[in-house]
């Protein structure tokens, strides 16, 4: 579920580290909070028309769509995870288009609206200006828009003692969730993301405080913003952000 950012493509152009990740750990109970938040939120709006930007695979996508079926768009960069999603959702006969592109590349030419936008754990990928660009055409093409991410709060800097310490244990923490599939996952996925921050490369990740995403909802135009906690996570609590414009 990544949509842009330097190299971070390259852990997700072989997904098996990223399916063996997703699929074991805390992420079990992660992607099934996400999953049945969702579901409720398409229970409630009824969307006919929704659009998931960064699907990945389809984890958290896929398990909300049993009670409420809308014609589905997904946009997502990996060829090898979007194949998984589109051909779930053929098999399923939900009606969808596919776009291999990131979310830059998508927002840039499409004018398509949408009854409902959604994206999990996938915008902390883009640059800060690349945010606020996506954020503002998901304004201009929806009147509502769900958003998952976890929320970092902001560090000075990533060699800050107390800071560092606190990474390595959260680090640790997670690799132990994992048993079997621990050196597939920490050495494929787990550290070229989180050792990304540390390098003088562009990062895998621009991760934000939930605060700072409000903000940047705001700006991008939506009138009405609600946050809730979604689930603890090895590496920060996730949470759901409902914005709505004026219109919603």
């Amino acid at each position: 579920m990544i949509t842009a950012g330097g190299d971070a493509a390259s852990v997700y152009d072989s997904p098996a580290a990223f399916r063996a990740f997703i699929r074991g750990g805390g992420n079990i109970g992660l992607y099934e909070a996400t999953s049945g938040a969702l579901r409720e939120l398409y229970r409630r709006h009824r969307p006919q028309r929704l659009l998931d930007i960064g699907t990945g695979d389809g984890m958290a996508l896929l398990p909300a769509l049993t009670e409420h079926r809308p014609a589905v768009g997904v946009v997502e960069p990996s060829a090898a995870l979007l194949a998984e999603t589109t051909a779930e959702l053929t098999r399923r006969g939900i009606p969808h288009l596919a776009w291999p592109c990131t979310a830059q590349e998508f927002t840039a030419t499409h004018t398509r609206r949408w009854d409902l936008v959604q994206s999990t754990f996938a915008l902390q990928s883009l640059p800060e200006a690349d945010k606020a660009r996506v954020l503002r055409w998901i304004a201009a093409h929806t009147d509502r828009f769900v958003l998952v991410e976890f929320d970092v709060p902001e560090v000075a800097s990533v060699w800050e003692p107390a800071w560092f310490r606190d990474c390595l244990a959260r680090l640790e923490r997670g690799l132990r969730e994992y048993d079997g599939d621990r050196d597939l996952v920490g050495a494929g996925f787990i550290l070229p993301v989180i050792l990304g921050k540390f390098g003088t490369a562009a990062p895998t990740n621009y991760e934000l405080a939930i605060d700072a995403w409000e903000a940047l909802l705001r700006e991008a135009g939506f009138a009405g913003i609600a946050t809730r906690r979604l689930a603890d996570y090895w590496w920060r609590p996730a949470f759901l952000v409902e914005a709505v414009t004026g219109a919603g």
